[in-house]
């Protein structure tokens, strides 16, 4: 990732479109000194960057996840379409937080590319809300996410973050981001639920989430975008509503190179929420699946993470 004076490989669509560059030096720093993120709902890149938020193609309704027999496999997965391991759309690195380099520093996370190769432009990427969150003794499954920048040409990716919740013995991951098409925006929040015992079925035999649409609060004098993105807040869904995606596990003794696959559904196929909403729904999907290998989606710790943080 760079600026307009360097490249990265060629995009099967549009290779000639600039790349999302790293993030400001100073700010990650400053942000590290303090072990918080960056302040408001953007997070700073580097001078002189013009950005892209478009994908070279079109997310598909279904993506399959298979990791590589190689050493670069032990880090970098890619999502294929829904033929198999032969159709690579997209790579995801799994970002070990050992260096200053990429947009997430030294916050261990994940990087989802805009091709094939960790050498194309980065489209999202989301990691710890802490610095200590990836340590075995913390309790911190919270996400923050970057995506894509609203403003052709700003230098500000959009910071978004995905809380975790334990509500009840459900386990949820809430984030909010505006959705709808061209100037008809709106702030929404959306919840991935994880899948129960009770709940496996045939998609998901083996666990996973699914997506929800979380109902608006009742109004109260403040703003949408304030009760939309209250950290305080918690607003539950009822069985009933309406699932957007489905994030299954597949990885088995037999079939360890494919470890899940997100299928969109229902109103998240129509394309009314807009492309930034499917690609916040694709890196928070990817965000889950590293927080799932290190077992911070157990109620257990989700639910020390609420007290700790009451």
């Amino acid at each position: 990732m760079g600026d307009t004076s360097r490249t990265g490989s060629q995009n099967p669509a549009d290779g000639k479109q600039p790349l999302l560059d790293h993030t400001d030096a100073v700010s990650v720093a400053a942000s590290s000194q303090t072990d918080e993120a960056p302040s408001g709902h953007q997070f700073k890149m580097t001078q002189n960057v013009t950005t892209t938020a478009t994908p070279y193609r079109p997310f598909p309704p279904v993506m399959k996840a298979f990791y590589q027999w190689n050493l670069s496999g032990l880090k970098v997965f890619y999502l294929c379409g829904p033929s198999g391991e032969h159709e690579r759309l997209f790579a995801v690195e799994q970002h070990l937080g050992l260096s200053f380099s990429g947009p997430l520093a030294v916050r261990p996370g994940v990087i989802l590319y805009n091709g094939t190769s960790t050498k194309d432009r980065i489209l999202a990427a989301a990691s710890d809300e802490s610095l200590a969150g990836s340590r075995p003794y913390t309790f911190n499954p919270n996400t923050i996410v970057l995506l894509p920048p609203r403003a052709p040409g700003s230098k500000f990716m959009v910071r978004e973050t995905m809380r975790a919740r334990a509500i009840g013995h459900k386990v949820t991951f809430q984030f909010s981001l505006d959705v709808g098409l061209e100037e008809k925006t709106r702030r929404e929040t959306f919840e991935w639920r994880k899948i129960t015992k009770a709940e496996k079925d045939e998609e998901a035999e083996q666990g996973g989430f699914k997506l929800l649409r979380v109902p608006s609060a009742p109004s109260s004098g403040g703003s949408n975008r304030a009760m939309a993105s209250s950290a305080s807040s918690v607003t539950t869904v009822d069985n009933e509503s309406e699932v957007l995606a489905l994030f299954a596990w597949t990885k088995t003794f037999s079939n360890l190179k494919h470890p899940f696959t997100l299928e969109l559904k229902g109103n998240g196929l129509s394309g009314a929420l807009g492309e930034p909403w499917t690609l916040a729904v694709v890196v928070t999907a990817m965000r889950l699946w590293m927080l799932h290998q290190y077992l911070k989606t157990n109620m257990p710790i989700v639910a020390a993470s609420d007290k700790i943080r009451k």
